[in-house]
C-alpha cells in the first residue's frame, strides 16, 4: 500500500469546494469560517476501460497510456471559530475532519491526496507528518528516515489558541492541539492503524505550548514552542 501511494498515478476526476467566511467582517465579535470539499476520481476512466478493455501494470492496476489511474472518493471539512474576548484578546479554535475511500483501481489514496498530521500548521508538538496512522509507529531503525511518511485515509484534528498582546507589535498565544490519522481498512503490516470509533478518542496525539507573534499587519512572523502531552503509540 505504501508503494502504491508513491508510484506514478493519473488523477482524473471532479472536485467541489464550498467556502463560507465571516472573517472578512473585522468588527464582528464571533467569526465563523467553513470550507468543505468533495473529491471524486477515476470513475469515468473506469467506465471507459470497462468498455474498451485496459492493460494492467505489474501491480495489477489498470492503466491509461501506461500509467495507473487513481480511483477514490474523498471528503473533508475545515471549521474555524474566531471569538473576540476584548479589544486585543481572542480565542481561536479549529476542527478538521476528513475521510478518503480508495476503491476499484486503488488500494490506497495517492500521496498528494492522503491525510497527514503533525507539524507547524497541524499538531505543533510533533514533527511534520509524523503522527499515525493510529497507534502505529515506525521501527526505531527507520525513525531517522524523514521521508517515510505513512499518512492515512481518515483524519480528525482540533486546536484551540488564546491570543493576547504583549507590547507594541509583539503578541503571545497559549495553545493546545490534538489529532491523528487512521487507515479506513485493516493492514496487518501496520498494527493499530485502522480507524475504530470507540478507540479514536484514546488514540489522539496531544500537544500544547506557548507562541510568540510579530504582527506586521501585512504578514505575521510566528514562533511556537510546544511539547507532547500524549503520544498515541504509548
Amino acid at each position: 500500500a505504501l508503494n502504491r501511494r508513491y508510484e506514478d498515478q493519473l488523477i482524473a476526476g471532479i472536485m467541489y469546494s464550498y467556502t463560507y467566511n465571516e472573517q472578512v467582517y473585522q468588527k464582528r465579535k464571533n467569526q465563523i469560517y467553513f470550507n468543505g470539499n468533495i473529491d471524486i476520481s477515476g470513475n469515468t476512466l473506469a467506465l471507459l476501460n470497462s468498455i474498451t478493455g485496459s492493460p494492467q501494470n505489474a501491480s495489477d492496476a489498470k492503466t491509461v497510456l501506461g500509467i495507473a489511474y487513481a480511483q477514490y472518493a474523498k471528503f473533508d471539512i475545515d471549521l474555524r471559530n474566531h471569538l473576540k474576548l476584548s479589544k486585543n484578546t481572542f480565542f481561536a479554535s479549529r476542527m478538521i475532519l476528513g475521510w478518503g475511500i480508495p476503491y476499484g483501481n486503488s488500494t490506497a489514496l495517492p500521496f498528494v491526496r492522503g491525510f497527514f498530521s503533525g507539524g507547524t500548521n497541524s499538531i505543533r508538538a510533533f514533527a511534520v507528518n509524523s503522527i499515525g496512522p493510529g497507534t502505529y509507529r515506525l521501527p526505531d531503525s527507520l525513525q531517522s528516515s524523514y521521508f517515510i511518511q505513512q499518512g492515512g485515509d481518515i483524519k480528525i484534528e482540533w486546536s484551540a489558541e488564546y491570543r493576547f498582546p504583549i507590547v507594541s507589535i509583539f503578541k503571545g498565544a497559549f495553545f493546545i492541539d490534538a489529532g491523528n490519522v487512521w487507515l479506513d481498512k485493516n493492514n496487518d503490516l501496520l498494527p493499530g492503524a485502522q480507524f475504530k470509533l470507540e478507540k479514536a478518542f484514546k488514540e489522539l496525539a496531544v500537544g500544547g505550548g506557548f507562541g510568540l507573534r510579530v504582527d506586521l499587519n501585512f504578514f505575521i512572523i510566528r514562533l511556537d514552542l510546544a511539547t507532547p502531552i500524549r503520544k498515541p503509540w504509548l
